[in-house]
């Protein structure tokens, strides 16, 4: 997978405790739409504990 020099600097600031993570982190970036830009969306996930299971 070829990494542009954007994503490449944010990978650089990023210190990671495993070795896959990087490459995790790697991929979402260079996904989708705007792979390659540094540019990423997070979505907002749903946390109401009246929908949460239970065990």
């Amino acid at each position: 997978m070829k990494v542009t020099q954007r994503a490449r600097k944010i990978l650089d600031c990023c210190e990671s405790d495993k070795p896959g993570t990087k490459g995790t982190l790697a991929r979402a970036l260079m996904q989708g739409r705007q792979g390659g830009s540094g540019k990423s969306v997070i979505s907002p996930v749903d946390q109401d504990p009246v929908n949460q299971r239970r065990d």
